[in-house]
């Protein structure tokens, strides 16, 4: 694994480790943000940035839904 997939694998583990859906809210926020900055930056591709994307929704819809808080907006 390269160092740029772990440092996006540990962006979007924070997602899974938030404990209050405000921290969910701001993990899901910040990983999108990384995985968009390294887009910018060419160190990934187009294809690779919408799984990561999708990825960080994925998750943010399990955790919210497991504490509680539903998939809201």
């Amino acid at each position: 694994m390269s160092t740029t997939e772990a440092r996006i694998t540990h962006a979007l583990g924070l997602i899974d480790a938030a404990e209050h859906p405000l921290e969910v809210r701001f993990a899901t926020a910040y990983a999108t943000g990384y995985i968009d900055a390294l887009y910018d930056a060419q160190h990934v591709g187009a294809a690779a940035v919408q799984r990561y994307r999708d990825d960080a929704q994925a998750r943010r819809s399990r955790r919210l839904t497991a504490l509680g808080a539903g998939d809201q907006a």
